[in-house]
């Protein structure tokens, strides 16, 4: 449940500045009336030295409000994996081993907005009528980032629930299996994302009134994924399980494609596509002291080289 107006206000100017450079600047100011006010500027340059070839560049700053369900009244439970560091300090050896616990995150009134800074550097070239290519190099970086509370973090805090009749009798002071984990919404420090995007495109004229085919592949590297935490910690998750609190472990692949083949011919279009997901290694994050995600019954690592 919650409540905001918002108002903005949006311009724009494009600028040939000489022949073959443009500039282009644009400027929005937000105004919202539970998180308060926001102006955020873009400015890039595009040159053509040549018809077949564009070189561009972007900078700008971003701005996000926090969503009612970050910042007004409710809550989210999902599932995921831990282990119990209390319950392992005290010799519980289960404890030690990841398992499935409940994670019931709050909305937080006191987040404040997120911002960013971006860019990006790219080239676009046109050698043929109908073959196109260009590559882009960018980079983004966030702060104030808003995300649920590490798990582990919340845990240290105490802010679990524990079912006191799991506890072992024989070991003094086992407090029971954690049942919950009372996460919150967070301001993190900052997360920088970089990366590289491809697309290139051909096509070709079928004879005998056939149509158009069209091929066309897109790809990112990505290769910082980077969370630092309010206490100064930072995971790097490009190429592993993470960033679970946000996608439930499917991952953060450093690699991935997409490859389409289209046949338009008058009113009809045929497609295919296939999308491709690097290899990730099977850890929550690079470099994890924990090892692998998974776990044989021993404790461990499952697979042995993750």
């Amino acid at each position: 449940d919650g409540q905001r107006n918002v108002a903005a206000l949006y311009g724009e100017v494009l600028a040939p500045v000489w022949r073959g450079v443009e500039l282009t600047g644009a400027m929005r100011y937000d105004h919202f009336t539970d998180v308060g006010d926001a102006w955020t500027p873009k400015v890039g340059v595009k040159w053509n030295p040549r018809r077949d070839l564009a070189l561009r560049a972007t900078w700008a700053k971003g701005f996000r409000a926090p969503s009612p369900a970050e910042n007004g009244e409710g809550g989210l439970a999902a599932f995921s994996n831990t282990d119990d560091p209390v319950r392992c300090a005290l010799g519980v050896e289960t404890a030690c081993n990841p398992a499935s616990v409940a994670v019931i995150t709050s909305p937080n009134p006191n987040l404040s907005p997120e911002r960013s800074k971006s860019w990006n550097v790219g080239v676009i070239w046109d050698p043929l009528p109908r073959t196109s290519f260009s590559l882009d190099f960018w980079e983004i970086k966030r702060k104030n980032e808003i995300n649920q509370q590490q798990i582990d973090a919340a845990i240290a805090a105490g802010s679990v629930a524990r079912d006191p009749s799991t506890a072992n009798p024989a070991i003094p002071g086992d407090p029971g299996a954690i049942t919950a984990v009372l996460a919150r919404y967070v301001n993190s420090a900052q997360t920088e994302v970089r990366g590289i995007d491809l697309d290139a495109r051909q096509g070709f004229g079928l004879p005998g009134g056939w149509g158009n085919l069209t091929f066309d592949v897109k790809y990112t590297f990505l290769d910082k994924w980077k969370r630092t935490e309010q206490d100064g910690t930072s995971r790097e998750y490009a190429g592993t399980h993470g960033n679970c609190d946000v996608s439930n472990c499917m991952g953060t692949p450093d690699h991935k494609a997409n490859l389409r083949a289209t046949w338009d011919r008058e009113n009809w279009r045929v497609s295919a596509n296939v999308n491709y997901r690097g290899p990730i290694d099977n850890t929550y994050f690079k470099d994890d002291p924990d090892g692998c995600a998974s776990h044989f019954a021993n404790g461990d690592d499952a697979p042995t080289d993750c």
